[in-house]
């Protein structure tokens, strides 16, 4: 068993998950360094490229509102808060990977973002509004975990419009 330290009960079930759920041809890295930053999870999917995912633990109860598509209010000790758009955060990371790739290894590969909230259901992301943070195409909830997950996960990524970037083979 690996040593890993979660930051949450969310990201230590997603590792799991992934770990229990995800075929020898994928790889996936937790708490993923890029540049300055810091990415949940990493995911390579041969002849896609990679997936960066951002993991929220929110089942949706605190969340008092969502002003615009970067700006998540909830309750936390009583007090309201704020948090940016985890789909923003997630593009930033795969901004920087890319160009990582691009100067290193004179590659453009395709990084997709994904954000996960573990914890929610369908029914109270469309409730809370979070549907203007990230499309339901480009988020990964409860529900999707219920199902056969790795369906999901693919349906997702493949919905993406990719362009022309180099295929990327595990090895």
């Amino acid at each position: 068993k690996k040593n890993v330290i979660f930051n949450n009960e969310s990201e230590e079930f997603i590792y799991r998950y992934l770990e229990k759920h995800l075929s020898d041809k994928f790889f996936f890295f937790f708490f993923f360094f890029v540049k300055d930053r810091v990415t949940d999870f990493l995911i390579l999917v041969p002849e896609y490229g990679f997936v960066i995912l951002e993991v929220k633990g929110w089942n949706g109860e605190n969340i008092t509102k969502i002003s615009d598509n970067n700006s998540i209010h909830y309750m936390f000790d009583d007090k309201e808060r704020e948090s940016f758009s985890p789909l923003k955060q997630c593009r930033d990371y795969c901004f920087k990977l890319n160009n990582v790739i691009k100067e290193k290894l004179n590659l453009n590969i395709f990084v997709a973002p994904l954000v996960c909230y573990p914890n929610m259901t369908e029914e109270v992301y469309f409730k809370k509004n979070l549907d203007k943070i990230s499309s339901r195409e480009v988020t990964l909830l409860k529900d999707d975990f219920v199902l056969d997950f790795l369906e999901n996960f693919i349906r997702k990524i493949s919905s993406f419009p990719r362009g022309n970037f180099d295929k990327v083979e595990s090895r």
